[in-house]
């Protein structure tokens, strides 16, 4: 059975009500926990927990900061008919002519 629209239109303005009281409740929490902070500042009371900042210096960051050997050249040691190999090797590969010299 549907309901009446009267009926309906309560059952929201209810709903609409409490909705807002819970919003007005919970912006006045906020605001009462925000000016105990402000008034613990000022008083020079309680500590407040600050966030943990710049981590503490790794004493292997000083090894990781040293220039690094540089990386073989894996093309350096080939033959010229080796490299002409792997050139060839790579052209066909991506679906090019070999190379004769």
């Amino acid at each position: 059975m549907p309901r009446m629209k009267n009926e309906t239109s309560v059952l929201l303005a209810d709903l609409h009500r409490r909705i807002d009281s819970l919003v007005a409740a919970a912006r006045k929490t906020g605001h009462d926990e925000a000016l105990g902070h402000i008034r613990a500042l000022v008083a020079g009371g309680g500590v407040v927990k600050r966030g943990p900042g710049r981590p503490p210096k790794n004493p292997m960051a000083a090894a990781l900061d040293k220039p690094k050997k540089r990386r073989k050249n894996s093309w350096a040691g080939l033959s010229p008919a080796a490299r002409l190999a792997r050139i060839n090797a790579i052209r066909k590969g991506k679906g090019l002519p070999p190379r004769d010299a």
